[in-house]
C-alpha cells in the first residue's frame, strides 16, 4: 500500500496574507457608504422638487445636515482611517508610486476645498433662510447641487486611482529597482 504524499508548495505563496484583507473589507464598506450617502443625498434631497415654504427648508436643510454628520463625514473618515493603516502596511512602496502620489496629493487638496465650498453653501442657505429670502436659497441650493456632483466626480477619481493603480509613464522596473550593487572596474 502507498502513501499519500504531502503537497508542497512549489509557487512560494505561503499561508495567510497578513492584515491587509482584513482592512480592505472596512475600506470598501466606507467608501461604499460614502459614495452612497453622496449619490444619496443627490438623488433624494438636492433633485427633488423645491421646497415651498420656510418650514419645508429647514426641515429640507435638516436632512442635508444629518446626512453630512451621519453618513457622508463619518464614512469618509473611515475610509481615510483605513487607507492610513492599509498603508502602513507597505509604507516605503506606495510612496514610491505616481497613482499613490497623484492620489494623496488631490486628498490633501480637494477634501478641505469641497469641505470649505460645502459649509459655506450650507452657511449661507441658512442665512439667506433666516432672512425668509426663499430665491436665494434656490440659487443655493444649486450650488450645493453642483458641489455634490464634484464630490461624487472627486470620490470615484480617487476610488480608481486606489483600485485600478494605473503607471501614470512610471517604469516600476527603474522605481524598485535595487541600486546598491558596486561599481564595477573596466580593467583594459
Amino acid at each position: 500500500m502507498t502513501t499519500p504524499t504531502q503537497y508542497q508548495n512549489i509557487h512560494g505563496r505561503q499561508w495567510g496574507r497578513g492584515i491587509r484583507p482584513y482592512l480592505l473589507f472596512p475600506k470598501f464598506v466606507f467608501v461604499g457608504i460614502f459614495l452612497g450617502g453622496l449619490v444619496n443625498l443627490l438623488v433624494l434631497v438636492l433633485l427633488h422638487p423645491l421646497p415651498a415654504t420656510v418650514r419645508d427648508w429647514l426641515q429640507y436643510l435638516v436632512m442635508i445636515r444629518r446626512a453630512y454628520e451621519y453618513v457622508i463625514v463619518p464614512a469618509m473618515i473611515g475610509a481615510i482611517a483605513m487607507g492610513l493603516l492599509l498603508l502602513s502596511t507597505h509604507f516605503r512602496a506606495f510612496v514610491r508610486m505616481r497613482w499613490f502620489q497623484l492620489k494623496i496629493m488631490m486628498v490633501a487638496i480637494g477634501i478641505p476645498m469641497l469641505h470649505v465650498f460645502m459649509y459655506k453653501h450650507f452657511t449661507a442657505l441658512q442665512s439667506a433662510l433666516a432672512r425668509d429670502n426663499l430665491a436665494a436659497a434656490a440659487a443655493i441650493r444649486t450650488h450645493l447641487q453642483w458641489n455634490t456632483v464634484g464630490a461624487l466626480v472627486f470620490a470615484l477619481t480617487i476610488a480608481f486611482l486606489g483600485r485600478i493603480k494605473p503607471r501614470l509613464w512610471q517604469n516600476y522596473a527603474k522605481t524598485f529597482s535595487r541600486q546598491t550593487a558596486p561599481a564595477t572596474k573596466h580593467i583594459g
